[in-house]
């Protein structure tokens, strides 16, 4: 918004300033926190899906990085175990089960915190 009195010049180049910014007095740079600050009101009915929308990201990503690690302790374990004493794969089935159960997880925090996105988006 402009202030209805502050005088307005054309420049060389034909674009409009305002004389406050000509006078050398240029104003303060916001932070991103004050940004957000300014804009938590017009986010207030969106706040239950901002919430699911944190919280799905958060897990799906915790999820993401155990996947691999689950991976390591199968082959270091199991793997590694039954190629040494040529035995059974002791707890490779639970810890495949507990990847696939992960990564089942994963994709269904994404497609939360996405339909919690669009509907926010829609609302807009």
């Amino acid at each position: 918004m402009t202030n209805p009195g502050a005088q307005r010049n054309v420049s060389v180049q034909g674009e409009l300033q305002d004389s406050r910014l000509t006078a050398g007095t240029a104003p303060a740079p916001q932070t991103p926190g004050a940004a957000l600050w300014r804009v938590r009101e017009f986010l207030r009915p969106w706040y239950g899906q901002i919430a699911v929308m944190l919280a799905g990201a958060l897990l799906g990503a915790g999820a993401e990085i155990v996947i691999p690690l689950l991976t390591k302790a199968a082959i270091d374990g199991p793997i590694a175990t039954s190629a040494r004493l040529g035995r059974g794969h002791g707890l490779l089935v639970p810890i495949g089960l507990a990847a696939i159960g992960l990564g089942i997880a994963e994709v269904a925090l994404n497609f939360l915190r996405r339909w919690a996105q669009s509907t926010a988006i829609a609302g807009l």
